[in-house]
């Protein structure tokens, strides 16, 4: 099972994001602003494949946090 979970999530994981990479490559040409506005999308995909599908969890702990 836990094989099984592994290979979706990789499937997921790595296709998701080359597929979201190569639509956005026109977002590079865009300034600073916007273009971190797309990363931020792409950050909150990959986070939600990592819940959702990899059942992944993390807590970020710190005082510059």
């Amino acid at each position: 099972m836990i094989f099984l979970r592994s290979l979706i999530f990789n499937l997921a994981l790595y296709g998701t994001t080359a597929i979201v990479c190569f639509l956005l490559l026109p977002a590079l040409l865009l300034p600073q602003k916007p273009l971190l506005v797309v990363s931020h999308f792409l950050l909150n995909m990959i986070g939600w494949i990592e819940w959702h599908v990899g059942d992944i969890t993390y807590q970020v702990l710190g005082r510059e946090h």
